[in-house]
Formats: C-alpha cells, sequence, structure tokens
C-alpha cells in the first residue's frame, strides 16, 4: 500500500503512456555468448523478454555480482553510470533527422537520481520488496526509522489502518480466532473434554 503511494513520486507523469523498450529480464551469464575477445555474439532464452517502461530500463545486477535488495549504490553506481554512458554517447552522434524527443541518457540518470531505479526490482521480484522500500525508498522521505525502534512501531500501526476498511478489527478478530483453534487443537490432541 505504501509502495503503491508514492509511485508518483518515482515516475514521471509525461512517461506513463510510453515510450516502451524491449527489455530482456532474464538476461544473465548464462544467456549469452561471446567470442575470444569478450564482445556479445548471441543472446538466448529469450522467453522472458518483454515491453517494459523506459524509467524500468537499467543495467542488469549481476555486473556488480549483486542482486535485488543487496544492491549497493556506491558499487553499482558505477557500472550504471557506464551503461547509461553509451546511450548519451549514440544520441549526442545521431544526426538531426534521426534524433528521438525521449532523451534515454536522461531519463536513466534521473532515475538514478531521484530513486525510480529502486522501484523496478520491486516490482520485478516481490520478495525483495520490503528490503529495497527499508533501505532506498523510505530513507528518502524519512530517515528516523532505521535506529528508533519504537518510531518504526508506530508507523507500521499507522500504515496497518490502510490495508483495508476496518484493519484492525479484522486483525483482533483473527488473533482471536487463531486463540480459539489453539486451544481446541490442544484439547483434541491431549483427547481432553476441555472441563
Amino acid at each position: 500500500m505504501v509502495m503503491r503511494s508514492v509511485w508518483p513520486c518515482f515516475f514521471r507523469r509525461d512517461l506513463l503512456t510510453g515510450p516502451f523498450f524491449l527489455c530482456l529480464t532474464d538476461l544473465h551469464q548464462s544467456n549469452t555468448f561471446v567470442d575470444k575477445d569478450w564482445n556479445i555474439t548471441s543472446i538466448i532464452d529469450l522467453e522472458w523478454a518483454c515491453s517494459l517502461p523506459v524509467e524500468m530500463m537499467h543495467p542488469p545486477s549481476w555486473l556488480s555480482n549483486q542482486h535485488g535488495g543487496s544492491i549497493d549504490p556506491g558499487v553499482y553506481g558505477s557500472l550504471h553510470k557506464e551503461f547509461i554512458d553509451l546511450p548519451r554517447e549514440k544520441e549526442q552522434t545521431c544526426s538531426k533527422e534521426r534524433q528521438s524527443s525521449v532523451r534515454l541518457h536522461s531519463i536513466l540518470h534521473q532515475g538514478w537520481e531521484n530513486g525510480t531505479f529502486w522501484c523496478s526490482p520491486a516490482l520485478s521480484a516481490p520478495a525483495v520488496l520490503f528490503g529495497i522500500f527499508y533501505n532506498h525508498i523510505q530513507p528518502r522521505f524519512s530517515e528516523a526509522h532505521k535506529d528508533d525502534e519504537e518510531l518504526e512501531e508506530e508507523i507500521w500501526s499507522i500504515k496497518m489502518q490502510y490495508w483495508g476498511f476496518n484493519a484492525f478489527d479484522l486483525i483482533m478478530r483473527k488473533v482471536e480466532e487463531e486463540e480459539k483453534y489453539d486451544k481446541c487443537l490442544q484439547e483434541e490432541f491431549l483427547g481432553l473434554d476441555g472441563k
């Protein structure tokens, strides 16, 4: 719920309807063939290729030997810069007729600077969403949660109320149901009649 509410802070409204780019979402070492000079000659295993919004493009995380929520911005940042410098050089050398109004380099650079970059792995792998949120997204809004356990607990109790209507009542009802279930299970397991 919180991630969904912060998306407008990261994604540009003028890019919501495109452009979209073909991305190889399963691009890793074992899906590429190289020649003796390490130039890529072939790419295989394309069933996970899809068209994604331009802001969700990024270099593969395996370049830094890091994945998902464990990406270190210091290590990965230099690789990201090298990756986005390639389209910048190409965009600068294109003739005026062939130049697009969409500058891939500036979009990717802005996405790295403002944190849009982190939304892509969070959407692609929900298992790492929690770590990405706490390490890379929430600090852009507030650093206070990191060192204050009481504040963190308070933040979650506030957020919990927005999971759905009457969320607190539902949670309390489920806790009571679990207690009754545990008691019945214990009675059945021990062969007691409840007296």
